[in-house]
């Protein structure tokens, strides 16, 4: 499934590198504060995984993960399910197109993304249409 998220990140808010971040970077605190900034994006901007469908796509999504079992995945509310999402989009977005970005993601280097996606060397779950829209992709 393709979720839209053209809104959320041309918004001045959202900065990846607070949301997806190491403790080599941001010290032993890194995680509690990156899920913390990423609940924060969930909340203020729910422009995201609003409708049943998309919910249920994301958290069969991560259910491939094995990280978290059935009963937690399906507890989540959409508070924590979005924080997720931000938290994986940020990453991406930092591992394929590094941290200083323009707002508009029509200004992103897409060729060497394209290219390290290719390689392997980043994600490819992202993508920008040709109307100009950011897209993440969930699921195979």
């Amino acid at each position: 499934m393709e979720i839209n998220i053209t809104k959320n990140v041309t918004q001045d808010t959202f900065i990846p590198w607070e949301m997806s971040n190491s403790v080599a970077n941001m010290g032993r605190d890194a995680g509690r504060v990156t899920w913390e900034n990423a609940k924060h994006q969930a909340e203020v901007e729910p422009l995201v995984l609003t409708t049943d469908e998309e919910k249920q796509a994301f958290r069969d999504y991560v259910q491939t993960f094995g990280a978290w079992d059935h009963d937690e995945i399906i507890g989540w509310d959409d508070v924590e399910l979005r924080a997720l999402f931000w938290q994986l989009v940020a990453g991406d977005i930092r591992d394929g197109f590094g941290d200083d970005l323009p707002t508009d993601p029509n200004e992103w280097n897409w060729i060497r993304y394209q290219k390290d996606s290719e390689a392997g060397r980043c994600s490819s779950r992202l993508f920008l249409s040709d109307d100009g829209e950011l897209f993440y992709l969930i699921g195979e």
